[in-house]
């Protein structure tokens, strides 16, 4: 459900057919699954974690109540909040996917075991085993190897004919979002100078 879903197309419906104002005579809870489509019997009964979406204390309350049991770590966010984070897991999961994709096919190219690689990665690779690497706001990637290592690989890559599109996005997007902060700090440094 995109977010805004619940509160634009939801809850009016529900407050047509009812008669009742949301917040007032009824809470609403949006609750993502995470339920993965193999097991997904085994993750209902012993989910990793529990995300309740309320924009209303009492409703968000009741439901946290019901999966106390679970003895899964509980996450509280607003409806929209909630909507957005299911997106996030998803797409998540889908970059990692096909990140890991482009790179076996370059692997297979190269006579390259990707199994032991890839796992060499999961053990070494911050991103991986640090689970909040790369969530706070700290802009874009720099310091000493990330920049030079993905510009290296992609241009190394590039001129041995793989295809790198999803590299290739990335240092553009790190690059964009690196010009949009120097343009915002030129400005402000503007605005202090004629101050």
């Amino acid at each position: 459900m995109p977010p805004g879903t619940t509160n634009t197309r939801i809850v009016p419906l529900i407050e047509k057919v009812s008669g009742k104002t949301a917040g007032r005579d009824f809470g609403i809870v949006m609750q993502p699954e995470f339920l993965r489509q193999a097991v997904a019997e085994a993750d209902f009964d012993r989910p990793w974690v529990i995300l309740i979406g309320a924009d209303d204390q009492k409703a968000g309350d009741m439901v946290e109540e019901l999966y106390r049991p679970f003895h899964a770590p509980i996450e509280r966010l607003t409806i929209e909040e909630a909507e957005a984070q299911k997106y996030c897991h998803n797409l998540y999961n889908a970059v990692k996917i096909a990140f890991f994709n482009e790179l076996r096919a370059i692997c297979k190219k190269e006579g390259w075991d990707s199994d032991k690689i890839f796992q060499a990665v999961a053990q070494s690779c911050e991103g991986i085993w640090n689970p909040i690497y790369g969530l706070r706001d700290f802009g874009p990637f720099g310091g000493a190897c990330l920049p030079k290592d993905t510009q290296g690989f992609y241009d190394w890559g590039t001129k041995k004919g793989h295809a790198l599109g999803i590299l290739g996005a990335v240092i553009e997007q790190n690059k964009r979002y690196a010009d949009l902060l120097t343009e915002i700090k030129s400005r402000i440094e503007n605005l202090r100078e004629r101050a």
